[in-house]
Protein backbone atom coordinates (compact mmCIF):
# COMPACT_ATOMS: atom_id res chain seq x y z
CA UNK A 1 0.00 0.00 0.00
CA UNK A 2 1.00 3.86 -0.65
CA UNK A 3 1.20 7.05 1.86
CA UNK A 4 2.13 10.27 1.44
CA UNK A 5 3.89 11.99 -1.51
CA UNK A 6 7.68 12.87 -1.85
CA UNK A 7 7.60 16.25 -2.44
CA UNK A 8 10.40 16.47 -4.89
CA UNK A 9 9.81 13.10 -7.13
CA UNK A 10 5.74 13.26 -6.29
CA UNK A 11 6.27 9.44 -5.71
CA UNK A 12 4.80 7.93 -2.90
CA UNK A 13 6.38 5.89 -0.17
CA UNK A 14 5.33 1.59 -0.47
CA UNK A 15 4.62 -0.36 2.58
CA UNK A 16 3.54 -3.72 3.61
CA UNK A 17 2.42 -5.25 6.66
CA UNK A 18 1.73 -9.27 7.18
CA UNK A 19 -1.32 -10.04 5.25
CA UNK A 20 -3.02 -12.39 7.65
CA UNK A 21 -3.56 -9.66 9.67
CA UNK A 22 -5.62 -8.02 7.10
CA UNK A 23 -9.46 -8.81 7.23
CA UNK A 24 -10.74 -6.43 4.05
CA UNK A 25 -9.67 -3.84 2.17
CA UNK A 26 -12.77 -1.00 1.57
CA UNK A 27 -13.25 2.68 0.83
CA UNK A 28 -12.75 5.16 3.73
CA UNK A 29 -16.32 5.02 5.42
CA UNK A 30 -17.75 7.97 7.30
CA UNK A 31 -15.62 8.14 10.39
CA UNK A 32 -17.32 10.00 13.72
CA UNK A 33 -15.01 12.48 15.27
CA UNK A 34 -14.48 11.29 19.17
CA UNK A 35 -12.83 13.33 21.66
CA UNK A 36 -9.30 12.76 23.75
CA UNK A 37 -8.44 10.17 21.15
CA UNK A 38 -4.81 9.12 21.06
CA UNK A 39 -2.51 10.86 18.23
CA UNK A 40 -3.11 9.86 14.52
CA UNK A 41 -6.43 7.89 15.68
CA UNK A 42 -9.26 9.96 13.55
CA UNK A 43 -12.10 8.68 15.10
CA UNK A 44 -14.60 5.36 14.99
CA UNK A 45 -16.55 3.68 12.36
CA UNK A 46 -19.80 1.43 12.66
CA UNK A 47 -18.59 -2.05 10.83
CA UNK A 48 -21.01 -4.54 10.55
CA UNK A 49 -22.41 -3.68 14.25
CA UNK A 50 -18.84 -3.36 15.73
CA UNK A 51 -17.45 -0.05 16.77
CA UNK A 52 -13.51 0.16 15.46
CA UNK A 53 -10.94 2.90 15.91
CA UNK A 54 -9.69 4.09 12.49
CA UNK A 55 -5.83 5.20 12.29
CA UNK A 56 -4.68 7.12 10.01
CA UNK A 57 -1.06 6.19 9.27
CA UNK A 58 0.09 8.88 6.95
CA UNK A 59 -0.13 11.26 10.09
CA UNK A 60 1.22 8.55 12.73
CA UNK A 61 4.77 8.26 10.28
CA UNK A 62 4.12 12.06 9.38
CA UNK A 63 4.27 11.06 6.05
CA UNK A 64 1.06 13.43 5.92
CA UNK A 65 0.18 16.90 6.61
CA UNK A 66 -1.49 16.91 9.82
CA UNK A 67 -4.34 19.07 8.29
CA UNK A 68 -4.10 17.82 5.18
CA UNK A 69 -6.56 14.57 3.37
CA UNK A 70 -7.15 11.79 5.09
CA UNK A 71 -6.43 8.35 3.15
CA UNK A 72 -9.01 7.42 0.40
CA UNK A 73 -8.66 3.51 1.16
CA UNK A 74 -8.71 2.03 4.69
CA UNK A 75 -7.37 -1.82 5.55
CA UNK A 76 -9.59 -3.65 8.27
CA UNK A 77 -7.21 -5.61 10.38
CA UNK A 78 -7.19 -8.13 13.07
CA UNK A 79 -4.29 -8.94 15.34
CA UNK A 80 -3.89 -8.67 19.19
CA UNK A 81 -7.41 -9.81 19.85
CA UNK A 82 -8.27 -6.12 17.89
CA UNK A 83 -10.02 -4.80 15.36
CA UNK A 84 -8.55 -1.66 13.08
CA UNK A 85 -8.78 0.52 10.93
CA UNK A 86 -5.67 1.38 8.97
CA UNK A 87 -5.99 4.94 6.41
CA UNK A 88 -3.73 4.59 3.35
CA UNK A 89 -3.63 6.73 0.58
CA UNK A 90 -4.13 3.25 -1.81
CA UNK A 91 -3.83 -0.41 -1.72
CA UNK A 92 -1.62 -2.01 -4.84
CA UNK A 93 -1.47 -5.85 -4.20
CA UNK A 94 -1.01 -8.87 -2.35
CA UNK A 95 2.52 -9.46 -2.99
CA UNK A 96 4.27 -13.07 -2.07
CA UNK A 97 8.17 -12.57 -0.97
CA UNK A 98 10.33 -14.99 -0.28
CA UNK A 99 12.19 -15.06 2.88
CA UNK A 100 15.74 -14.48 1.86
CA UNK A 101 14.37 -11.04 -0.18
CA UNK A 102 13.46 -10.25 3.30
CA UNK A 103 16.21 -7.31 5.19
CA UNK A 104 16.28 -6.10 8.60
CA UNK A 105 16.44 -2.31 8.06
CA UNK A 106 19.90 -1.27 9.28
CA UNK A 107 20.31 1.71 11.08
CA UNK A 108 16.44 3.15 10.43
CA UNK A 109 16.62 6.52 12.68
CA UNK A 110 12.99 8.36 13.01
CA UNK A 111 10.58 5.57 12.36
CA UNK A 112 9.76 4.89 15.77
CA UNK A 113 10.58 1.50 15.52
CA UNK A 114 7.66 1.04 13.09
CA UNK A 115 9.61 -0.84 10.31
CA UNK A 116 10.21 -4.22 11.00
CA UNK A 117 11.77 -5.36 7.88
CA UNK A 118 12.71 -4.28 3.93
CA UNK A 119 12.15 -6.23 0.56
CA UNK A 120 13.04 -5.62 -2.79
CA UNK A 121 9.98 -6.06 -5.60
CA UNK A 122 11.27 -7.13 -8.79
CA UNK A 123 11.00 -4.00 -9.99
CA UNK A 124 13.59 -2.33 -7.96
CA UNK A 125 10.88 -0.61 -5.74
CA UNK A 126 11.45 -0.49 -2.01
CA UNK A 127 8.67 -1.81 0.60
CA UNK A 128 9.05 -0.77 4.38
CA UNK A 129 7.33 -3.85 6.29
CA UNK A 130 5.64 -2.00 9.16
CA UNK A 131 4.98 -3.57 12.54
CA UNK A 132 1.19 -3.17 13.20
CA UNK A 133 1.63 -3.93 16.66
CA UNK A 134 4.28 -1.72 17.49
CA UNK A 135 1.78 0.86 16.46
CA UNK A 136 -1.01 -0.31 18.19
CA UNK A 137 0.78 -0.25 21.59
CA UNK A 138 2.32 3.04 20.53
CA UNK A 139 -0.92 4.41 20.61
CA UNK A 140 -3.02 2.87 22.98
CA UNK A 141 -0.66 1.25 25.14
CA UNK A 142 0.25 -2.29 25.71
CA UNK A 143 -2.65 -4.21 27.49
CA UNK A 144 -1.47 -6.15 30.46
CA UNK A 145 -1.19 -10.49 30.23
CA UNK A 146 -3.03 -10.95 33.24
CA UNK A 147 -3.20 -13.70 35.56
CA UNK A 148 -1.54 -17.23 34.18
CA UNK A 149 -1.54 -20.09 36.67
CA UNK A 150 2.25 -21.95 36.05
CA UNK A 151 2.32 -25.33 34.98
CA UNK A 152 3.05 -27.75 37.60
CA UNK A 153 4.39 -30.84 37.42
CA UNK A 154 8.38 -30.30 37.46
CA UNK A 155 8.81 -30.78 33.11
CA UNK A 156 11.04 -29.00 31.60
CA UNK A 157 9.27 -27.43 28.15
CA UNK A 158 11.45 -26.25 25.19
CA UNK A 159 9.32 -23.03 23.25
CA UNK A 160 10.37 -22.16 20.03
CA UNK A 161 8.62 -18.81 19.14
CA UNK A 162 9.06 -16.50 16.15
CA UNK A 163 7.34 -13.22 15.30
CA UNK A 164 8.14 -9.94 13.07
CA UNK A 165 7.26 -7.68 15.93
CA UNK A 166 9.17 -6.94 18.91
CA UNK A 167 5.81 -6.14 20.59
CA UNK A 168 4.78 -9.68 20.04
CA UNK A 169 7.68 -11.25 20.81
CA UNK A 170 7.80 -9.41 24.36
CA UNK A 171 4.39 -10.32 25.27
CA UNK A 172 4.98 -14.00 24.28
CA UNK A 173 7.75 -13.71 26.76
CA UNK A 174 5.63 -12.34 29.41
CA UNK A 175 3.25 -15.45 29.21
CA UNK A 176 5.52 -18.11 28.70
CA UNK A 177 7.60 -16.42 32.25
CA UNK A 178 4.17 -17.10 33.84
CA UNK A 179 3.96 -19.97 32.86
Amino acid sequence: FSLGEDSVSGRREIFGINVFKVREVTATPFITKTPNMPAGVEGLISLRGHVIPVLSLGRTLNLSPKDGPLGGTMMVTEYSKRTMGFLVDSVDRIVRVEWDRVRTPDNVSGTGGYITAITELDNGVLVSILDVETILANTFGESSIGSIPPISGGHDYNVFYVDDSAVARRKIAEVLDNL
